[in-house]
């Protein structure tokens, strides 16, 4: 790498852990002969680059931390293009601990410092080997680079959402290094007594390298556990579902023990993806198989030494499950074990990790025998020896609750069948956003076509136009969330064929979206099934206000509904003085005035009244009116009213 001060010395060719000889002839043949020194000798001789004067900073206020040595300056590496200093760090440790007193790091900064990352990478010199929690897996890594892979993870919890102003961190030059490498020391002394985590933490999984860009998920929640823990079946074969091919997602979808179904078969509410031929092979721990103090096993000879220190031979296991995968193609194994949800907490759900499985013996090979015992010898010498290396595949919990946790409705709503009539910019609106926030059953009801004018607020596109709205929704939706089941009825309410009977008279909510007076009177003759949640949701002239009528009984009370509506409407009409829009030429026809932005703010709205009544049904029905507020021409928000006419 290149040095600022000194370009190319014996200095740096010693630091790097190369021979030096006296004679330079020899040490050119020797350079020359070695693939890794070309590539070095490239970068060493490339033109010096000149370290910014934040890093500069950064690195003088580092001399005055206590226990930090700087070894060697910062120095630029054009393939990884970050600066990289090499420190020593001393701190007060545990005298019998894992962590030396003293061990030597580099120092990750970007070229836009005080900006970007800053990471600490333990030195291959002098650092340390093992992997702890809050670290990547601390391998060896590329032969040409000073440090190893074990990247720690210093940041405080709020750095990922990548405000400074939510975080503790600072980020002005002078600090900003001084706080990480502080972090480091602090990182190092707890690392020394065990105590990176404690009880009551959020329980972490060790960091999996991956060898490919093959995704598999699976969903396990709470309520599938029992049906894993206390279970004779250790072993079995998944049947696996492809989502999708670039990249690959693999979804597993089922699977069996002995050549039954197991208990804990397909969690998804629907089907996901298509068929796929792959075989897949699972065992079953009772434990996670980690290696001290927090690592994933790299080889199988790790794998099977966890297993044995559960009481488990990984060989009875792997023999048989991967007897049938004989067929000259590469299968996967996946892994399960329980796991907490936090720190010594109890076991609440069920992880899987993969591994991808080479192509296993499947015809004669000299030197070993034509029998099951044969090919089975073979393949343990040859693919899961003691030091053959295990390729760890990607897998993701897609359970509900795993996958929504950046923002879902309460599960009071979440659980109940929900019908919307009319799917219109309204419906389609409200209808994403329940979906989106977590409703598992939604049925959307419109006998309506999607035509060009719909485009400007409608969530449906250019190739659903002469469709019908409903099955259109309905397909776009049914993809937008993993556990939801979107389904449609391309016809108006009342329903009339007795096909379309079941999925309303199944609903538990009821949200008419269609502002037709007809389809209210409709929904108090219809013959409902039980009390019900019914819901009236729609907009005003130019969506200037939001209305969301609420009841619960037997029936829709529509003459009360109208009652309650009509003074709105009759005072919108009496102030608005603009010509109604229509669709272009010859029959004229008024339209609704309404943006799409005006649109999904009160679909917002609508939603969380929504929610709120589903949670505290109200004793009586309600009209909420939302109204848009402005200030001397400019939006400042919405605003909750009373009645027509006034501010309250």
């Amino acid at each position: 790498p290149v040095r600022e001060q000194v370009p190319f010395t014996t200095r740096q060719l010693i630091l790097h852990g190369y021979r030096w000889s006296r004679h330079r002839r020899s040490i050119h043949a020797s350079y020359t002969a070695d693939t890794r020194w070309r590539g070095q000798i490239r970068l060493m001789q490339e033109p010096r680059r000149t370290i910014p004067e934040a890093l500069r900073a950064g690195r003088r206020a580092l001399e005055s931390v206590p226990g930090v040595t700087l070894v060697e300056d910062f120095a630029w590496f054009e393939g990884q293009q970050i600066w990289a200093l090499h420190c020593k760090i001393t701190v007060e440790v545990e005298p019998e601990g894992p962590i030396p007193r003293t061990t030597h790091w580099y120092l990750h900064a970007s070229d836009a410092y005080p900006y970007g990352p800053v990471v600490f990478y333990p030195a291959k010199t002098e650092g340390i080997t093992l992997t702890f929690n809050h670290q990547n897996l601390n391998s060896a890594g590329p032969d040409e680079l000073p440090w190893r892979c074990g990247r720690l993870c210093v940041d405080s919890s709020l750095h990922a959402l990548r405000r400074r102003s939510y975080d503790i961190e600072p980020f002005d030059p002078d600090s900003r290094l001084a706080w990480h490498v502080q972090r480091v020391q602090e990182w190092l002394h707890l690392a020394s007594r065990h105590e990176l985590v404690e009880p009551g933490d959020p329980f972490e999984l060790p960091y999996v390298p991956c060898s490919s860009d093959l995704k598999v998920v699976f969903a396990e929640g709470p309520e599938n556990l029992s049906l894993w823990q206390g279970r004779d079946a250790r072993r079995g074969t998944a049947k696996v579902r492809q989502l999708r091919k670039d990249p690959p997602i693999l979804v597993v979808d089922e699977f069996r023990a002995r050549k039954h179904v197991n208990g804990a078969n397909s969690p998804w509410s629907k089907s996901l993806g298509e068929d796929c031929d792959l075989d897949v092979a699972w065992i079953w721990l009772d434990e996670l198989p980690n290696i001290y103090p927090w690592a994933i096993p790299t080889s199988w000879g790790e794998l099977r030494g966890r297993c044995q220190e559960q009481g488990i031979d990984l060989d009875s296991l792997l023999r048989p499950a991967v007897k049938d995968l004989r067929d000259g193609r590469e299968h996967l194994l996946l892994i399960g074990f329980p796991i907490p949800a936090r720190v010594a907490g109890p076991n609440v759900r069920a992880h899987w990790l993969c591994i991808k499985v080479p192509p296993l013996t499947s015809s004669r090979v000299d030197g070993f025998r034509n029998t099951d015992d044969g090919y089975w010898n073979r393949d343990r010498r040859r693919l899961f020896g003691e030091t053959v290396a295990i390729k760890w595949i990607e897998t993701q919990n897609w359970d509900q609750e795993e996958i929504t946790g950046r923002g879902r409705m309460d599960q009071s709503i979440r659980s109940k069948s929900v019908l919307i009539i009319g799917g219109g910019a309204v419906g389609s609106a409200l209808a994403e956003i329940l979906v989106r926030s977590g409703v598992q059953r939604v049925t959307i009801m419109d006998h309506d076509r999607l035509e060009a004018g719909n485009l400007v607020r409608h969530t449906l596109g250019v190739s659903h136009v002469g469709k019908h709205k409903a099955s259109s929704l309905s397909d776009r939706l049914d993809d937008a969330a993993v556990h939801s089941i979107v389904s449609s009825i391309d016809a108006g309410f009342p329903p009339r064929n007795p096909e379309d009977l079941e999925p309303v008279l199944n609903a538990d909510v009821v949200i008419d979206c269609s502002a037709d007076d007809s389809v209210a009177r409709e929904m108090e003759r219809f013959g409902w099934d039980g009390p019900l949640t019914f819901v009236s949701v729609s907009v005003g002239l130019e969506s200037l206000r939001s209305f969301t009528y609420v009841a619960h009984g037997e029936t829709f009370p529509a003459e009360d509904f109208e009652s309650r509506l009509d003074p709105w409407l009759r005072s919108e009409m009496e102030g608005y003085d603009d010509e109604l829009p229509r669709d272009g030429v010859g029959c004229w026809h008024a339209l609704m005035p309404a943006r799409i932005d005006d649109i999904w703010m009160m679909g917002s709205a609508m939603a969380k009244t929504i929610e709120g009544a589903v949670v505290a049904p109200p004793a009586e029905p309600t009209l909420t009116v939302f109204e848009q507020q402005y200030e001397e021409g400019a939006f400042i928000g919405l605003r909750k009213v009373s009645q027509p006419g006034t501010d309250a």
